[in-house]
């Protein structure tokens, strides 16, 4: 498990059925959009990154440059 950005915090995480239905999804047609990370932490897609881990599909990542995370997310 890689470590959430604070700023991620700034969205709640989806609930289970929500869940279910993206991971389902992920697992049929793989990541569509990539994780953002900064400084090595999610900055955003955290409920991506969590659906793949439970599909078993690889995630993909995005470095962000940016100079304010808070105002990235």
């Amino acid at each position: 498990m890689r470590e959430i950005h604070e700023a991620a915090n700034a969205f709640p995480m989806m609930q289970s059925k929500e869940f279910d239905e993206l991971a389902r999804d992920i697992s049929a047609n793989g990541l569509q959009v990539p994780i953002a990370i900064y400084q090595g932490k999610i900055l955003d897609g955290r409920n991506r990154f969590a659906a793949c881990e439970a599909s078993g599909v690889s995630p993909i990542f995005q470095e962000v440059e940016t100079d304010d995370p808070y105002m990235w997310v």
